[in-house]
This record gives C-alpha cells, structure tokens and sequence, in this order.
C-alpha cells in the first residue's frame, strides 16, 4: 500500500490524510530572477510552502476559499407594539 506524504519546504509540515492536505494548503512558491549583466541567463527557484509560510513572508494575501471577512453590522432592535403605541400617543395628545 502506498502513502503520499505532503511536506511544506520551508517549515517541514506533513499532511497525510485529506483533511490535512487542505489544511496545509501547499502550492508553488516561484522565484525567478534576470541577470544584469547578461539578460539571457535566468535564474529559477521553486518551492512548496503551506498557507501558513506564505502568510508570514507576505505571499499569501487573502484566503480565496474562505472570501473576504464578515463585517457585523449592528442591528436595531424591533419596536415593541407597546412602544409602538405610546409614541402615537405622545404625538397626537396635546402637551399638557
């Protein structure tokens, strides 16, 4: 029986079963950098990283699964019928 083993490249995370590897989240991390002296060569480094890696270095901006965060709006509270009368009244009686 074979088992795959996933592994963050720079921390060392493994992740066996599924929930695990969404967890951990890996995807490629690329580099490439253009030499100045002489355009032709280039340089390429790839890595995996987890979300978490990611995140600390700043790669990662948004969770795209999750969306963007909840903003709670406060909500007023219903009137109660009762409430509801007594400002009727007080606005149809004359002040006295």
């Amino acid at each position: 029986m074979k088992t795959e083993i996933y592994e963050c490249d720079r921390c060392h995370k493994k992740a066996i079963t599924s929930d695990e590897v969404y967890t951990l989240d890996l995807r490629a991390v690329k580099l490439e950098i253009i030499s100045s002296v002489n355009l032709r060569e280039k340089f390429t480094w790839s890595a995996e990283w987890c979300r978490a890696c990611r995140t600390q270095i700043g790669v990662e901006e948004l969770d795209k699964r999750e969306g963007k965060p909840q903003v709670q709006i406060p909500v007023e509270p219903q009137p109660s019928l009762e409430d509801m009368v007594r400002e009727i009244v007080r606005q149809e009686l004359p002040n006295s």
